[in-house]
């Protein structure tokens, strides 16, 4: 591995052990979530600005609001570092309560929606925005209705920003749904979710290169959930499958080898999520790739899997 990758990840590992000491009520995947997001910053997760914003949030939303629980805890590591945090905190409650009388549903993914929103808009027409993302979304939702629910409304924001028109999501949606459904690990939500996100990806021209990774990674016995589906699209395959695959493999056995939790106590798709985004954060990268949005919204539908998993556990 490339001494840049290793220092990386060792930022990473140090950011966990930080994060479970001070936020151990978040829950592990929270902070690996932590972690990842402020490795990839060069930064020490700052434990007191964290209790802070949560602090301010809970002060300025109601109780039975979606700035809770989970969503809490990632929205406040998202803007953790900021130096006006506040002034972008009340925006983001303002452009979600703006969401809200657009026609969205409440939910915790408009929270982060919100949030992408705001950190993307500097500079353009907010109004535009939203209504733009508004209307993607109901046009998905007419032409895909059994496939599109509120886990679509960050990447609908992020094509939004972007400026694109449904009719080039829905051309490049039929060629992803072709060559990805015969997968039987991944719901048809993930792919459209995928099919997103590679039409954000301007360095993907060729759809095969996404399949025969994923196939790669099937032979490899090596898990890719379809919470992450989406984050597939977002990765650069500069040296081939294969060698990509190898690297994932190193990064995996290096971050088990110095720290026994990624090892032992962790589900085995999470892992191999954590060494992705370890690979495509140690890349100099010159356009946006909205890497943290696609984690935060990744770990959540994670948790709310799980979550719902025990549920249905306690039930039986």
């Amino acid at each position: 591995m490339k001494e840049s990758l290793i220092e990386l990840c060792n930022r990473v590992i140090n950011n966990y052990k930080k994060s479970k000491e001070e936020f151990r009520y978040d829950g592990e995947y929270i902070n690996h979530f932590a972690s990842l997001i402020y490795g990839n910053r060069n930064k020490e997760v700052p434990t007191k600005g964290i209790k802070e914003i949560r602090s301010f949030i809970k002060n300025n939303t109601s109780r039975m609001s979606y700035f809770r629980g989970d969503i809490l805890y990632i929205l406040s590591f998202l803007i953790g570092n900021e130096e006006n945090w506040k002034s972008i905190t009340e925006k983001i409650i303002l452009v979600y309560e703006e969401l809200i009388e657009k026609g969205f549903k409440e939910s915790h993914y408009l929270v982060l929606t919100a949030y992408a929103i705001v950190k993307y808009s500097k500079g353009k027409d907010l109004n535009y925005i939203i209504n733009k993302t508004h209307y993607i979304y109901e046009d998905m939702k007419q032409k895909y209705d059994n496939v599109t629910n509120e886990e679509d409304h960050l990447q609908c924001a992020l094509l939004a920003l972007n400026d694109i028109n449904t009719d080039e999501l829905y051309l490049k949606m039929k060629g992803v749904f072709e060559l990805i459904l015969d997968f039987d690990m991944f719901s048809r939500n993930s792919v459209q979710g995928l099919a997103m996100t590679v039409l954000l990806n301007k360095k993907v021209e060729d759809l095969n290169i996404i399949y025969n990774l994923l196939k790669e990674f099937e032979n490899r016995d090596i898990k890719i959930s379809h919470q992450f589906l989406s984050i597939i699209g977002m990765i650069r395959v500069e040296d081939g499958v294969q060698r990509y695959v190898d690297k994932v493999e190193m990064v995996i056995d290096y971050l088990c080898e110095v720290e026994s939790q990624y090892e032992f106590y962790m589900d085995r798709s999470f892992r191999a999520f954590i060494a992705i985004m370890l690979i495509e954060f140690s890349k100099e990268v010159e356009e946006e790739r909205y890497l943290e949005e696609l984690l935060s919204m990744g770990v959540y539908s994670f948790l709310v899997s799980k979550n719902q998993g025990v549920f249905s556990e306690v039930l039986a």
